[in-house]
């Protein structure tokens, strides 16, 4: 019996030695997404269990991030892919004469999202930082007599 068992247990190493764990590759195809906001664009999931990729039909990498958006991606200084988009929300409540406005750290404006007179309510603006290089970077938020400065921080 310790013989057989003894055998059994050869034979089992020897196949575990031989197989090898191979990836199970994907492919959802063209697929018709769809936004928060309902907007729909064509964009295909593909890869394995181990890692995936998002592109659209002209081959932009695009990401899912956690607040449920897609955004168009590059890569992080990690190599993974990371979203160029960053939300900024604002909740008024009255109706304002509103800037938000991008500064980098030497005060210089890089871009202004919102120049507007709005109504009371939420609103979200965001900031494609596609073309932007890593650093912190200043958001000032106007609304009325309100100013609000906060730091971000861009990494690509």
């Amino acid at each position: 019996m310790k013989k057989l068992l003894y055998i059994l247990f050869v034979v089992l190493l020897i196949l575990l030695n031989y197989t090898t764990l191979k990836s199970a590759p994907f492919d959802t195809g063209m697929n018709e997404l769809q936004q928060p906001d309902e907007k729909t664009f064509i964009g295909r999931i593909w890869g394995d269990e181990f890692f995936y990729w998002m592109e659209t039909e002209n081959g932009y990498r695009f990401v899912q991030s956690g607040d449920g958006w897609y955004y168009y991606a590059t890569l992080d200084r990690y190599g993974e892919f990371a979203t160029t988009i960053y939300k900024v929300g604002i909740d008024l409540p009255e109706a304002s004469e509103v800037t938000l406005t991008i500064y980098n750290t030497l005060g210089q404006k890089v871009d202004e999202i919102v120049n507007t007179t709005l109504e009371a309510g939420r609103y979200s603006y965001q900031w494609n930082a596609t073309d932007i290089d890593s650093g912190i970077y200043i958001y000032e938020l106007r609304a009325n007599k309100f100013i609000s400065s906060k730091k971000m921080i861009f990494l690509k």
